[in-house]
C-alpha cells in the first residue's frame, strides 16, 4: 500500500504539469495553442491579402480616375480660359502730330478770317464788301495761308484715319472717336484719353484753348458783319 502511495505521489506532479502545460493563460486570456492558432492562421492569410492588395489598389486607382480625371487635377485645366488675342499697344506719336497740325491750321484760319473782318470794315454795301473780299483773298498772305491751311487740313484728316485704325486694333470702341473727329477735333483728343485710361488734364486745357481762339474769331466777324449793316442803314 505504502508502494501504491508513494507511485501516486510521484506521478501527481506530473500530472500538474501537464495541468500547467494545457491552461497557461497569456496577457488577453487567451490560451498559448489558440494564440498559435491565430498566428499560424495569419501567417496564411497574408499571402493571399498581399496578393489581393495590388488588385485592390488597382480598383481604388481606377475608380478615382474615372470619378476624377487627371486633367481636372492640374491647376492650369481648373478654370477655363478663352484664348484671348493680345492687342497691340496705341501708340501717342500720331496724337502730337494731330496737335501741332491743328494748332497750325487753327492759326492760319484765324488770321485769315481777321483779315476778312478787315472787309467788312472797308465796305460800305454788299457789292463793295464783295469787292474786299476778292482784293483780300488775292493778296500773297492770304492765298499762302489758304493753302497752307488745305494741305494740313488733308493731313489732319488722314492722320485722324490712322489713329481710329489704330483704336480699333487696340480693341478699343471708336464709334464716339469718329464723331469728335468730324465734329469736335480739339475735343477728339479728350475722349481718347478716356479711352486709354490717360490724364485729361492736357487734352481739356488744348480743346479750350482752340475752342476760345475760334470763339474770339467769330464774335470779330460777327461784330464786323453787324458795323457794316448799321453804316448800311
Amino acid at each position: 500500500m505504502e508502494e501504491m502511495k508513494n507511485e501516486n505521489m510521484a506521478e501527481q506532479p506530473v500530472v500538474e504539469e501537464a495541468v500547467v502545460e494545457q491552461r497557461p493563460s497569456t496577457k488577453y486570456g487567451r490560451t498559448a495553442y489558440q494564440q498559435q492558432l491565430q498566428e499560424e492562421q495569419a501567417a496564411q492569410e497574408a499571402p493571399t491579402q498581399n496578393a489581393e492588395r495590388p488588385y485592390q489598389q488597382y480598383q481604388q486607382n481606377a475608380s478615382q480616375q474615372y470619378q476624377q480625371p487627371e486633367w481636372q487635377n492640374q491647376t492650369q485645366y481648373n478654370e477655363y480660359t478663352p484664348y484671348e488675342e493680345v492687342k497691340p499697344p496705341v501708340k501717342n506719336t500720331l496724337t502730337y502730330i494731330l496737335v501741332v497740325l491743328i494748332g497750325i491750321n487753327l492759326i492760319a484760319t484765324f488770321i485769315m478770317n481777321m483779315m476778312s473782318a478787315e472787309a467788312y470794315n472797308l465796305a460800305n454795301s454788299i457789292d463793295g464788301l464783295i469787292d474786299e473780299i476778292f482784293v483780300i483773298a488775292n493778296q500773297p498772305l492770304f492765298v499762302v495761308l489758304s493753302t497752307i491751311s488745305e494741305f494740313v487740313g488733308w493731313a489732319i484728316i488722314a492722320l485722324f484715319v490712322v489713329d481710329i485704325i489704330q483704336l480699333h486694333k487696340g480693341g478699343k470702341k471708336i464709334v464716339g472717336a469718329i464723331l469728335f473727329a468730324i465734329f469736335l477735333q480739339p475735343a477728339y483728343f479728350i475722349w481718347r484719353a478716356h479711352l486709354l485710361g490717360q490724364k485729361k488734364t492736357g487734352a481739356i486745357i488744348y480743346a479750350v484753348g482752340c475752342y476760345g481762339v475760334q470763339i474770339i474769331q467769330y464774335v470779330i466777324l460777327f461784330s464786323g458783319a453787324m458795323d457794316m449793316v448799321f453804316r448800311t442803314m
